[in-house]
């Protein structure tokens, strides 16, 4: 008895130096400022318009930063999350950008309980960071846009905009640079289709 007992004591006090440190799950954001957006009309064209992200798919609700393998295989970074679903992150940049190019007297979010002239609905269609084709590996943004008049629910425009940016680091973080680069491109193009 006294064997056995001296055993396990042995292998949990092994056991215990084989223990693998786990490195902490790091939160990155969408930086929700964009820059070189200006306040680019006197007289708003629009009262209000509310900026919606279309739940298509699970990129718009995910936390998960996602990446795309050599085998074509889309998975998430273990270590590496977005702080709050990647959609509220969308929404809160495009809002913040179409307050300051002046576009409407008001840009309000798709959970004010306001009527609006007009929606903005944006669905992710791609939001990826890419090592299929080796290093640099590159992300691969595409929004679908459409601009929708309320009274008459009817389209008045759509358009696709997509972006690849080369990444700063083969990992998570490289990844998000890269994100913020390209939305800070779409956001910017969004805006001027608005306004004209």
């Amino acid at each position: 008895m006294k064997i056995v007992f001296l055993i396990i004591v042995f292998l949990l006090s092994i056991g215990g130096c084989a223990v693998k440190k786990v490195p902490p799950t790091q939160s990155y954001i969408i930086d929700p400022h964009t820059p070189k957006i200006e306040k680019s009309i006197k007289k708003p064209k629009f009262h209000t318009i509310k900026v919606t992200i279309a739940n298509i798919g699970r990129l718009s609700q995910t936390h998960n930063i996602y990446y795309r393998n050599k085998n074509f295989i889309l998975q998430p970074y273990a270590y590496g999350k977005w702080y709050d679903s990647l959609g509220n992150m969308i929404k809160a940049k495009l809002i913040e950008a179409l307050q300051q190019t002046n576009i409407a007297s008001n840009v309000i979010g798709s959970s004010a309980n306001i009527k609006s002239e007009m929606i903005l609905e944006i669905s992710i269609l791609d939001f990826v960071q890419d090592f299929s084709k080796g290093e640099p590996s590159t992300v691969h943004i595409s929004w679908l846009a459409t601009l929708i008049q309320i009274k008459d629910d009817q389209v008045v425009k759509s358009k696709h905009f997509k972006t690849t940016i080369k990444s700063t680091s083969e990992n998570a973080k490289g990844g998000v640079v890269a994100f913020n680069q390209g939305t800070n491109i779409i956001v910017n193009e969004i805006a001027k289709w608005l306004l004209d």
